[in-house]
């Protein structure tokens, strides 16, 4: 199981304190205040200003839609997309993206298809610049400008006027635009285009030759309001793609006056699956005569032998039981509060895996201790300043309060650690 698409966690998750050393709000217990998307500046021993008032912790998002076959190669059989906290447009258009591209390369473990009307694109829909992060090999996975959504590029300024600008960009009323000024991401609103010519809710700051980048895209945001996006789960015609079987009786009918428009009415009636959970992949027909139902009847009679069928996949479907815990020997025998245990129940845990000493997760301690890791994380400071090869000197981190945050380097695992002041 991996994630695969979403915003990143800058510290190894599970393991920051950052969060709790700023205002007692513990990562590690779902209560992160995302102190990583706040501003830092990076200064030296000397007080030498490396880096000023920038987002040095914050991260582009995920995307490892260039690696789902290699992932599926490697073993993965699961993966997840974050949501939590997603408008249902960000949902429908990332769930879509990724549901294509598993149909089109794997043998998928769910049945059933989807089916929309929208093609659904990642760039249109809230991101801060993507990364495959280290998937590959180290990149620039840091967005030291915004942790707010950046959209897709969409072209650039080519004239400006005192109200309006021409641009090569195909641009829509009530479009959100960004653009990057002075080190700092900028935007406005669209409120009217007329072929090239675009007029912003305000021009501060436009200048010729900027690129732009759209992070609302208001067209695609009405087409995914209303797209038609149906999860039919089995195919049928008794017989769903599983192999489970549904069957009902027909009840005793009338008589039809016209036998062939009876048949062809209880075929349409019966291929109208509307909001269910079913699709119709094929109908075989070996009937030769059949009675008059009223439309009502027949589509009763769908709906009891699509529930019959739901209760026969419910019946049949495998169910898994947990096999009973087996422990292990902990590599360490002496834990400290990174263990993160909170209860009873942790503590015996380790212990049954053989651990000496436990000590208390670092919420339960009235004081945080000077100089322990906060946070421990690939994205290094270091490399992103080309500061690798530099003379060494000691690095902080200072927050907008003046809190300043000593850092220390792992350079042969490549990785920087954030110390409590």
């Amino acid at each position: 199981e991996t994630f695969i698409h979403g915003a990143l966690c800058v510290s190894y998750s599970g393991q920051c304190y950052l969060s709790y050393a700023n205002g007692k709000r513990s990562a590690n217990r779902g209560e992160c205040a995302q102190p990583c998307r706040k501003k830092y500046s990076l200064i030296d021993e000397d007080g030498k200003i490396i880096q000023k008032d920038k987002y040095l912790l914050s991260l582009k998002d995920f995307n490892a839609s260039g690696h789902i076959k290699q992932l599926i190669d490697a073993g993965v059989n699961s993966f997840k997309v974050e949501g939590r906290l997603k408008d249902i447009n960000y949902v429908k258009n990332i769930t879509l993206y990724y549901n294509k591209l598993l149909s089109d390369i794997a043998n998928r473990t769910s049945s059933g298809q989807v089916t929309t009307n929208i093609v659904p694109n990642p760039n249109k829909t809230f991101n801060r610049g993507y990364t495959d992060y280290f998937l590959q090999n180290r990149q620039q996975c840091f967005n030291f400008l915004s942790p707010k959504s950046r959209g897709e590029k969409v072209g650039k300024v080519l004239r400006v006027y005192s109200n309006f600008f021409e641009t090569d960009a195909q641009l829509n009323p009530q479009d959100g635009i960004c653009f990057i000024k002075d080190g700092q991401m900028k935007g406005f609103l669209v409120n009217k285009v007329e072929g090239k010519r675009v007029y912003p809710n305000k021009m501060n700051d436009i200048k010729t030759g900027m690129t732009l980048y759209r992070n609302f895209d208001f067209k695609f945001e009405k087409e995914l309001n209303n797209a038609e996006i149906v999860r039919n789960k089995n195919q049928i015609t008794a017989k769903d793609e599983n192999g489970n079987i549904a069957e009902i009786e027909l009840p005793q009918g009338q008589i039809p006056q016209n036998v062939q428009k009876a048949k062809d009415t209880f075929l349409k009636q019966i291929k109208k699956t509307g909001a269910q959970d079913f699709y119709i992949k094929e109908i075989i027909n070996n009937i030769e005569d059949i009675a008059f139902y009223p439309i009502s009847q027949i589509n009763e009679l769908r709906r009891n032998l699509f529930e019959e069928l739901m209760i026969q996949r419910l019946k049949n479907y495998p169910k898994l039981s947990q096999n009973k815990i087996k422990y292990h020997e902990y590599p360490d025998k002496k834990l400290d509060y990174r263990a993160n245990i909170m209860n009873k129940e942790a503590e015996t845990f380790y212990k049954n895996c053989g651990c000496d000493t436990c000590d208390k997760a670092l919420e339960l301690s009235a004081k945080i201790p000077q100089g322990i890791e906060l946070m421990r994380t690939k994205h290094c400071l270091k490399y992103a300043n080309n500061l690798c090869q530099k003379p060494s000197k000691k690095l902080f981190l200072t927050d907008e309060k003046g809190k300043k945050y000593p850092l220390k380097f792992d350079c042969k695992n490549c990785e920087m650690v954030i110390l409590s002041p």
